[in-house]
C-alpha cells in the first residue's frame, strides 16, 4: 500500500513538473506576444524561438514560429527571418498562416540574398536533461516521412536526442544525390566553404523538433580537406623512403586561412540551427602524421634547435598500421606532439567562438577516443591530443568513443576485467570533465569490422559499469531498438567492479 502511495505521488509530481513547464512556456508565449505588439522585437523573437523549440507540439507553436519570422524580419535580421519562416514550413505544413509565410519568406530570402548577410540566431533558453542520444551514422534514411517515423520511433523508445554526421567522411558509403551522381563526402548543410552533398540538416532539425528530440550535429576537423587548396594539406611520414609527403586526407592546421576556413564551415553548420555541434572522429594524429613545415617550425621554436623531422621518425618503430612503438620518448617528438596538440586546441577555440557567434545557444563538444580518456599522457605522447587542454576549453560535453567489443578483444580481457576497465575509464572521464554532466559515453555495440551487433544484456552490463552512478550522458551507435530509459539506471553487470558513486 505504501509503494502505491509513493507512486501515486510520485506520478503527481511528475504531471505537476509537465504542467508546470506547460505553463511557463504559455506564460513565456504571452509575454512574447506584449513585447511584439509593443515594437520589442528583439524580445520578441527571444521568446518566441524558446517557445517553438522547447514545445513544438503546443497549439501555440505555430504562431511562436511565424511571429518569430516577423519579428526577425522587422529587425531586418533576414537571414533569421528565412530560418524561423523555413521551420514554420516543414514543422507545420498545413498551419493557418502557411500561404501567408510562403509570402514573408520570399521576401526574406530576397532581401538576405541581396545584401549576403549572416546573423546570428536568438538565444534559446533551455537546460538539457541527461543526455540519451541515438547515433544515426550512416543518415540512411529519405526526406519527409522515413525521417519523421524514424525519428518518432526513438522518441517512444526514450532518447532525448539525435546525432548525425554533418559532413561525410571520406572513404564512408556515397550517399545518392536526388540528381546528379553519388557524393562520397561533403556537407549535409547549406554550405559556400564545402561541397554540399546534400541539404537535408533543415529538415532532421525540424523534425526532431517535433518529437521533443535535440539535434547533435558532428564536424570533423583534420580530415575536413575538401576544396581545401594543396598548400593546406597536411605531411605525412612514410617509412618506406623515410620522406615526408603530402596527405591529402588530412588538414594542415598551421597552413594559413585553414583554421579560418574551418571557423566559415562550423559557422555555416551553426547558421542551419542544430541544438549543439561535437568536433571530432579525427582529433588524434597518428605517430606518422601531422608534419608540415608549420607545425616543425613551432616545435623548433620551443625545443629551442632544429629539428630534422625525417631525421628523427625514421628511428622510430612503425607497425603495418602507422603506429610507433619506439623512440616515442625522443624530447625532440614530445615537442613536435606538444606543437601539434596545442595547435589544436588554439584552432578548436576558434570555432567555438564562430560557433557561438551565429548560434548563441547552441551546445558544444568534443569526441575523443576511449582509449586517450584512459591514459592521457599516453594520448599526449603517442597522439597529440591535450586532453586537459580540451576540457578547459568552453565545451558543454566531452564523449568518450568507446567500440566495446575492441576495447575488450585489444586488451585481452575477460569478462570481469572488462566490466572493471570500464569502471576505471569512468573515473578517469570524471576526473578530466570535472563535472560528470559535462561527460558522455558513445557506446559503439558494433564494430566496423563486425557482422552483428553485441546482444543487448551485455551493452547494457558494459554501460551500467562505466555509468557507475556518475550522471554521464549516453549515445548509442547503432541505436537500440526498444525502450531505452533504463539504461543509465541499470544496476552493474555482477562481476564489474563499479566505481563510487559520487
Amino acid at each position: 500500500m505504501i509503494r502505491r502511495v509513493s507512486l501515486f505521488c510520485a506520478l503527481v509530481g511528475l504531471a505537476w513538473a509537465v504542467s508546470a513547464a506547460g505553463e511557463d512556456l504559455a506564460a513565456l508565449y504571452q509575454k512574447a506576444l506584449k513585447a511584439f505588439y509593443a515594437g520589442e522585437y528583439v524580445d520578441a523573437e527571444s521568446d518566441f524561438a524558446t517557445v517553438y523549440r522547447l514545445a513544438p507540439q503546443a497549439p501555440y507553436a505555430a504562431d511562436a514560429a511565424f511571429k518569430a519570422g516577423e519579428a526577425a524580419f522587422r529587425q531586418e535580421r533576414y537571414a533569421a527571418a528565412v530560418r524561423h519562416f523555413s521551420h514554420y514550413l516543414r514543422a507545420y505544413p498545413i498551419g493557418s498562416s502557411a500561404d501567408e509565410v510562403k509570402i514573408r519568406l520570399a521576401q526574406a530570402r530576397q532581401k538576405a540574398d541581396r545584401i549576403d548577410q549572416i546573423l546570428p540566431l536568438p538565444e534559446v533558453r533551455t537546460e538539457w536533461p541527461r543526455l540519451v542520444a541515438a547515433w544515426a551514422d550512416q543518415l540512411p534514411l529519405d526526406y519527409g516521412k522515413d525521417v519523421e517515423k524514424y525519428l518518432g520511433s526513438l522518441a517512444k523508445n526514450g532518447y532525448n536526442a539525435v546525432v548525425i554526421n554533418a559532413y561525410k567522411l571520406p572513404g564512408a558509403a556515397p550517399l545518392t544525390r536526388e540528381e546528379g551522381p553519388a557524393c562520397p563526402a561533403g556537407a549535409y548543410f547549406a554550405s559556400a566553404t564545402v561541397p554540399v552533398c546534400r541539404d537535408q540538416l533543415d529538415d532532421w532539425i525540424a523534425n526532431a523538433h517535433k518529437f521533443n528530440l535535440r539535434l547533435i550535429a558532428v564536424l570533423p576537423v583534420r580530415t575536413l580537406v575538401q576544396n581545401a587548396a594543396p598548400e593546406q594539406w597536411d605531411r605525412r611520414f612514410d617509412p618506406k623512403t623515410n620522406e615526408l609527403a603530402a596527405d591529402p586526407r588530412a588538414l594542415d592546421l598551421f597552413a594559413p586561412g585553414a583554421p579560418e576556413r574551418l571557423a566559415q564551415i562550423a559557422a555555416e553548420l551553426a547558421a542551419a540551427g542544430p541544438d549543439a555541434i561535437w568536433f571530432g572522429g579525427d582529433l588524434e594524429f597518428a605517430p606518422d602524421e601531422g608534419y608540415s613545415a608549420g607545425a616543425i617550425a613551432a616545435a623548433e621554436q620551443s625545443f629551442n634547435r632544429p629539428i630534422d623531422a625525417p631525421k628523427l621518425l625514421a628511428a622510430l618503430s612503425f607497425d603495418s598500421g602507422g603506429r610507433a612503438r619506439q623512440g616515442l620518448a625522443d624530447p625532440a617528438f614530445a615537442a613536435l606532439c606538444e606543437a601539434r596538440s596545442g595547435r589544436l586546441v588554439a584552432v578548436l577555440g576558434q570555432l567555438i567562438a564562430a560557433v557561438k557567434k551565429v548560434h548563441p545557444s547552441c551546445r558544444l563538444g568534443a569526441i575523443v577516443s576511449a582509449a586517450a580518456v584512459a591514459d592521457p599522457m599516453a594520448a599526449l605522447r603517442d597522439d597529440g591530443l591535450d586532453l586537459d587542454g580540451l576540457a578547459g576549453l568552453p565545451l558543454d560535453q566531452l564523449a568518450a568513443d568507446l567500440d566495446w567489443r575492441s576495447w575488450k578483444l585489444t586488451r585481452g580481457l575477460t569478462a570481469q576485467k572488462a566490466y572493471a576497465s570500464m569502471s576505471d575509464l569512468s573515473a578517469q572521464l570524471a576526473r578530466v570533465v570535472g563535472r560528470p554532466e559535462r561527460g558522455a559515453a558513445i557506446f559503439r555495440g558494433q564494430s566496423a569490422s563486425a557482422a552483428r551487433p553485441l546482444p543487448r544484456w551485455e551493452i547494457e552490463g558494459g554501460i551500467a559499469a562505466f555509468m557507475a552512478g556518475r550522471t554521464f550522458g549516453l549515445v548509442l551507435a547503432p541505436p537500440l531498438a526498444g525502450p531505452v530509459a533504463g539504461l543509465l539506471t541499470a544496476p552493474a553487470e555482477p562481476g564489474g567492479e563499479p566505481g563510487k558513486t559520487e
